[in-house]
């Protein structure tokens, strides 16, 4: 395997969602509504429970199920819908749209991670521990990724290995800024509804408080410095917001 495809590797599953909550990310906006909106009405639907002092145990059980029935039903809704969010996830993945990224085990040290062989994602997915097993194979850690951001890690990565090494001085901040962009984007606090210019504050403060010895340079990053670097993410990843 070469140096620039064990670095997409690296980079794309550092980006990827983990598996237990790539259905909230991946899913049809729609789907993810109607899932909320089912489960606040199941937590919020409250159990009327009437009983009298001389009904018997099991009248008691009996009321308290028939008292359940209506938040129960709601919470299978829920659950229902969930299932199907992460069907679609999987339906992406046979299609080729997002890709799974994991750690095979026995995992060692110094392992990195590596695509799912897509023959596994028809075998045993264990959601809530975000692993994926079978044929032999198990992955772990796994990390969903949208093909858009590998490609556009692969060529990103290829470009910087390719590029001739830069002279001593200054050092390059384009890494830092993209890695700060794409942090902030899974953490949902970038408006992609908004102009681009709106997060360009957010990154400089990111990176004043992650790196704070080298923060007056990042407050003093400019426009047009981080336009160049994440203008091709933004764009990537705003339409892919749009689905």
């Amino acid at each position: 395997m070469s140096n620039a495809s064990t670095e997409t590797d690296r980079l794309a599953w550092e980006r990827g969602i983990d598996l237990d909550q790539s259905d909230f990310r991946f899913a049809p906006t729609h789907q993810r509504d109607r899932y909320e909106t089912f489960l606040a009405q199941g937590f919020n639907t409250p159990v009327d429970l009437r009983v009298q002092e001389d009904d018997s145990l099991s009248d008691r059980f009996s009321k308290l199920y028939d008292a359940c029935k209506p938040r129960w039903h709601l919470m299978n809704m829920a659950s229902d819908i969930r299932r199907q969010m992460r069907d679609h996830v999987r339906k992406e993945i046979a299609n080729g749209r997002l890709i799974g990224y994991g750690f095979a085990l026995p995992r060692h040290a110094d392992d990195a991670p590596r695509p799912v062989p897509a023959d596994l994602w028809a075998c045993k997915v264990d959601w809530e521990t975000s692993k994926v097993s079978g044929n032999g194979l198990e992955f772990i850690a796994v990390r969903i990724v949208s093909v858009e951001m590998v490609e556009y890690l692969n060529r990103d990565t290829v470009a910087e290995q390719s590029s001739p090494r830069r002279p001593a001085g200054r050092p390059a901040v384009g890494p830092e800024i993209r890695a700060a962009f794409d942090a902030l984007a899974a953490a949902g606090r970038v408006d992609f509804k908004a102009p681009m210019k709106h997060c360009y504050d957010l990154i400089r403060e990111s990176l004043a408080a992650r790196f704070p010895d080298r923060a007056g340079t990042f407050r003093d990053l400019a426009d047009e410095t981080i336009r160049k670097t994440i203008s091709e993410r933004y764009a990537t990843l705003k339409k892919s917001n749009k689905q």
